[in-house]
């Protein structure tokens, strides 16, 4: 999961951290205790969603994209409304987690060419 870029922000480090902060908590809020957020790169998180397929990890997708996108942000005196992209791939017992992570990877870049959008690599 990526924030998407905009001028107004994306060169402020300060701002850049605080909208990635309420993203975790939007996110916190719709995970199950067992799912596992984390930083993936600088400015990625990786979500791991246990015991769902990648029909039921897209509608999730869809759901956070949607909230993050209605949901006006507060950063000192500015409000920022953001939206975020997702790429989505499904681990498979016969693949490793390095090509699960290359498949979610391929899956967000093809998702930020769009912006605010969700993509899934089959």
């Amino acid at each position: 999961i990526s924030l998407d870029k905009y001028a107004s922000f994306a060169d402020n480090v300060i701002v850049w951290e605080e909208l990635q902060y309420e993203l975790v908590k939007v996110l916190r809020v719709n995970l199950q205790v067992y799912d596992v957020i984390a930083r993936y790169t600088m400015t990625t998180l990786a979500v791991c969603l246990i015991a769902r397929d990648s029909q039921a990890a897209q509608m999730w997708a869809e759901r956070i994209r949607r909230e993050i996108a209605a949901t006006p942000v507060s950063v000192g005196n500015k409000q920022y409304s953001v939206t975020v992209s997702i790429g989505i791939a499904e681990y498979r017992k016969q693949s490793s987690c390095d090509d699960m992570f290359l498949c979610a990877e391929r899956a967000l870049d093809m998702a930020l060419r769009k912006a605010n959008s969700v993509s899934v690599f089959s």
